[in-house]
């Protein structure tokens, strides 16, 4: 069982050698354009499935709140009118606000 064990460990040896010998005479940069392709494919994926959702989302939240944001100006007016109604109706109403 130890031969066995010992002819594993020196392959295993023999391979991180092979590997770093790859490395070192290849040279990083081939080794990491595969990596840089994941990373790619990954962000595109990425902003295919999540950017462009949650900017469709805030478009169409855009369309839907920008003509009440521009009602904005109107709140005043829209209080002293109600305002107005609420005291005209309590003198219409028979019963006089409290003093």
């Amino acid at each position: 069982m130890e031969a066995l064990l010992l002819v594993i460990g020196i392959l295993s040896l023999a391979l991180l050698l092979k590997i770093v010998v790859t490395v070192l005479r290849v040279g990083f940069y081939v080794l990491i354009l595969p990596l840089k392709i994941v990373v790619g494919v990954v962000g595109a994926l990425l902003s295919l499935f999540v950017v462009l959702p949650l900017a469709i989302a805030a478009g169409v939240a855009t369309l839907v709140l920008s003509p009440l944001i521009l009602l904005v100006p109107f709140v005043p007016l829209f209080l002293i009118a109600l305002g107005v109604w609420l005291i005209v109706r309590s003198y219409s109403s028979g019963k006089r606000p409290a003093a």
